[in-house]
């Protein structure tokens, strides 16, 4: 909607405040919902801040009413990833505790702007709660998975934000059994600084192999046959040199621990033949 729709709209609800409590009928992805003008607002592109305000006047608790899918007004701007950074600060800043709450999917907000919003608006939701970088949807996918699994069309600083937030998502694995480091791996467009953060805080990661038993770079290397580029070409060359090392210094942990397992099985074998003087 254009301003001077959203401006109709103010008016509107101007001269009849019982329109906030409302019950209306809109489209996401596809599926018909009931909702409160509230949430269909924060459903629509860039929703004017005034109407909003206009909206929680009238109608307070429209704030944490949850839609049929379980999703509060925050939860529906972050998944159109249409709102403004200032209308998305004033959701989070209006009901702090819904940064925190679940929709029937396991998603939080953060989860959502991981997946459709901009750096801006990911900072903002993830500053407004940290906490919520450490939390799992229903497919034990932190909002590390989310955001790695769009870092093709998405700025650097978003993933790093994510992944200082809490550095140990990069051990953790979701349903398909993918670590971020996966999902990364798994696109068109190879982004070396994102890659090597994921791989310096983990590099084991590079040897941990998902549901389909493959291992991040072979995820790489099958993207490249479709998208290939010199640039794309050594980042690949980084993936191949960092997962030999990595395959090396594994087994050389291998050996140093069947040594000292050896060593104690001779020293206890030496042991047990000495006898007592009588």
């Amino acid at each position: 909607m254009d301003t001077e729709k959203w401006s109709a709209a103010a008016r509107l609800l101007e001269n009849f405040p019982s329109l906030a409590h409302a019950n209306l009928t809109i489209i996401i992805q596809g599926e018909r919902i009931g909702c409160r003008p509230l949430h269909a607002a924060c459903a629509r592109r860039l929703p004017s801040l005034d109407l909003l305000e206009q909206l929680m006047a009238y109608f307070p608790s429209a704030l944490c009413e949850h839609d049929p899918r379980g999703r509060l007004p925050l939860h529906l701007a972050l998944l159109r990833g249409c709102c403004s950074p200032s209308v998305v600060r004033y959701l989070c800043e209006r009901s702090p505790s819904a940064l925190l709450q679940k929709d029937d999917d396991g998603n939080l907000p953060l989860h959502y702007a991981c997946q459709f919003t901009s750096h801006i608006i990911v900072q903002i939701v993830l500053n407004a709660c940290r906490e919520a970088a450490t939390i799992a949807n229903n497919k034990k996918r932190l909002p590390l998975h989310l955001v790695c699994a769009r870092n093709w069309d998405l700025e650097g600083p978003s993933v790093c934000s994510v992944l200082e937030a809490f550095p140990e998502a990069t051990q953790a694995t979701d349903r398909s059994n993918r670590l971020p480091l996966h999902w990364a791996c798994d696109q068109p467009l190879l982004r070396y600084d994102l890659l090597a953060a994921l791989v310096q805080q983990y590099p084991g990661g590079l040897l941990h192999r998902d549901h389909t038993g493959a291992t991040p770079v072979q995820l790489a290397k099958r993207m490249q046959k479709q998208y290939y580029g010199e640039e794309q070409g050594v980042v690949l060359a980084f993936l191949n040199e960092r997962t030999v090392r990595e395959r090396r210094n594994k087994c050389v942990l291998h050996n140093l621990f069947a040594i000292r397992i050896s060593g104690d099985k001779n020293k206890n074998n030496i042991q047990s033949l000495q006898f007592p003087y009588g």
